[in-house]
């Protein structure tokens, strides 16, 4: 079965922005949010089980007045803490306490670009400088910061600049996504804002793999599927799903990731009515992604040579996209698609991977 390794919490579906390729489209702010210690709770049964990581999301988890009572319980508990926040509602008294944390937490702040036009299209006016001056202090405070970026077709000629930035100018963590997720607002932000993958990897050949190898470095990584990266780069990240992570939203209900609790083709249960360790060792849906048989994925996820390591992909996307369990990842079907799949990551080239 295994041990649960991460646990990651979307505090609050609360958010002061509204941005445009945002993964949640239902507007559930009205939702009973749990308390911090209903969570502090769960993750005391958590450590039992194994886990010692915990991501903290939202929303804007510094939409909540006890997003820290959250954090400093997490610590005690000795978990390490990632926090992600679009970098606005982060006051200096927050810093300051955050830096009181040394090495415990990091902080991953969302950046759309590097001038105010292109980060506030995706998030708002005037949010560009109040993120940009939130980095700065945390910079000042050493709070163990990274940046995460997603890529679009307003920002891709200014990646290069943006890593060149925020890893040597600032050396501060660096996490690019290649391409918008078609869920939530992404389905539609895909439309206006994507980019074809040519232009994706236009930019990766040119400059971001060897970026990659260059600082060779776990804080600087790229989140894309194992076969579309060169061999020698292992930066990646991989979602645990099913095998070491589960989601909890913020009513308790316990899914795949933070992001699918409000799927019921994602959810394992309600932690008001059970308990964390019963849904982690005796659910029959976690189970079914846990023992997932890679050798039974469709499309050319099913004949990729690396579908153990990332086992079809985000599950989400896919049933999102195609409605099925078994569904390749979109974005490798898509390369597939355009006869641009590496031949070398294909268990049989000349297996028809058509879905």
């Amino acid at each position: 079965m295994g041990e649960l390794s991460v646990i990651a919490i979307t505090f609050t579906n609360r958010c002061n922005l509204s941005c445009v390729h945002c993964g949640r489209e239902q507007d559930l702010s009205h939702c009973t949010e749990k308390d911090a210690a209903f969570f502090i709770n769960i993750l005391k049964e958590g450590r039992t089980l194994g886990a010692n990581q915990v991501n903290i999301t939202g929303g804007e988890i510094f939409c909540r007045h006890d997003c820290f009572d959250l954090i400093q319980g997490a610590i005690d508990l000795g978990y390490f803490v990632s926090i992600e926040s679009n970098g606005t509602l982060i006051t200096q008294p927050s810093i300051d306490r955050l830096s009181s944390y040394g090495d415990a937490i990091r902080v991953s702040i969302s950046v759309d670009g590097l001038t105010a036009e292109t980060h506030d299209a995706i998030r708002g006016t005037g949010t560009f400088d109040v993120t940009m001056a939130t980095i700065q202090e945390l910079k000042k405070a050493d709070v163990p910061t990274r940046i995460i970026t997603v890529l679009h077709r307003q920002n891709i000629g200014q990646i290069p600049q943006m890593a060149r930035h925020f890893v040597d100018d600032m050396g501060l963590g660096f996490r690019l996504l290649p391409n918008i997720m078609e869920y939530g607002k992404g389905v539609y932000a895909c439309n206006t804002y994507g980019i074809e993958f040519d232009e994706a990897m236009a930019l990766l050949e040119g400059f971001y793999f060897d970026f990659l190898r260059e600082k060779a470095s776990d804080n600087v990584t790229l989140e894309i599927n194992v076969a579309l990266a060169p061999m020698d780069i292992n930066q990646f990240c991989l979602c645990p799903w099913g095998k070491a992570m589960v989601g909890i939203g913020p009513t308790g209900i316990v899914s795949l990731c933070h992001v699918s609790y409000h799927d019921e083709r994602f959810v394992f249960g309600n932690l008001e009515n059970t308990s964390l360790t019963k849904i982690w060792n005796e659910s029959t849906m976690l189970d079914a992604f846990r023992n997932l048989d890679t050798n039974t994925l469709k499309g050319v996820c099913g004949n990729c040579l690396a579908r153990e390591i990332c086992r079809g992909g985000c599950r989400l996307h896919a049933i999102t996209k195609y409605g099925d369990f078994l569904a390749p990842d979109p974005y490798c079907q898509t390369v597939y698609d355009l006869g641009k799949f590496p031949d070398y990551a294909l268990d049989n080239d000349d297996k028809d991977c058509s879905f």
